[in-house]
């Protein structure tokens, strides 16, 4: 079992990727982006489809209720 999963994302099919982190005990995405210059008000859409598909698959998946 692990705590943490790392996903790394290519934005916009360019060449800039930010990373998610999934901290599954917490429940919550945390999304580190290195052009700070580029930063906008919300997430990229890569990490808003993700923000909805893992805890949907968590969630069907059973995941939560195996687990403490």
């Amino acid at each position: 079992m692990v705590d943490e999963v790392y996903v790394p994302i290519n934005c916009s099919k360019e060449f800039h990727w930010v990373l998610a982190v999934i901290i599954l005990k917490k429940r919550l995405i945390r999304v580190y982006e290195s052009l700070s210059s580029k930063r906008k008000n919300e997430p990229p859409i890569e990490i808003q489809k993700l923000a909805v598909m893992v805890p949907t698959y968590l969630l069907d998946s059973g995941f939560f209720e195996k687990t403490e």
